[in-house]
């Protein structure tokens, strides 16, 4: 047999457009194997990404992206981990509060964007983002946001990114 695996996908759980059965059932499409999600900071999905992998005949290997701090380099890093039971418990544990600052600073986003003219509101985002384990504004409302009109004349969508990217930081290292 052979085998074409993507051991690093994401769902909507995380920072993608597609359910997690979407997922599974576009890499069957394209002939994948064994698929591993990876979604940020949680292990939300993965038990019914495996009973739509066997229904679809694609191995799921279980996986996280967890997001963690290089405190030698002072940098933000990711450490992917695979091959665990989808109950995960101990990574849940792990993760809760990664993903409540997420969150957190998603809604600071929110007002970032509401002081740069935009007519948005943290219920709008939460909704948008109502499939996620967290809140992430430049994920999942990009494309909204930056297709409004901008009040204020001398503000681009370039400069408007690059403040919000410039606040992300789910980890101050």
């Amino acid at each position: 047999m052979r085998i074409k695996a993507d051991l690093h996908v994401h769902t909507h759980i995380s920072d993608s457009s597609y359910s997690v059965a979407e997922t599974v059932r576009m890499a069957q499409a394209e002939g994948i194997t064994h698929l591993g999600i990876v979604d940020h900071d949680t292990t939300a999905g993965l038990a019914q990404a495996i009973t739509t992998g066997r229904a679809c005949g694609v191995e799921l290997i279980t996986g996280v992206e967890i997001s963690a701090c290089d405190f030698v380099r002072n940098k933000r890093v990711h450490i992917l981990d695979y091959n665990f039971a989808a109950s995960a418990t101990h990574i849940q544990a792990l993760c809760a509060p990664l993903l409540a600052r997420r969150t957190a600073n998603s809604l600071r986003h929110v007002a970032t964007l509401q002081n740069a003219g935009y007519d948005i509101t943290p219920e709008e985002v939460k909704a948008k983002a109502a499939a996620s384990t967290a809140v992430s504004v430049p994920k999942k409302l990009s494309a909204s946001i930056l297709t409004q009109p901008l009040r204020r004349s001398k503000q681009t969508a370039a400069w408007l990114f690059w403040r919000i990217r410039a606040d992300l930081t789910p980890l101050r290292c």
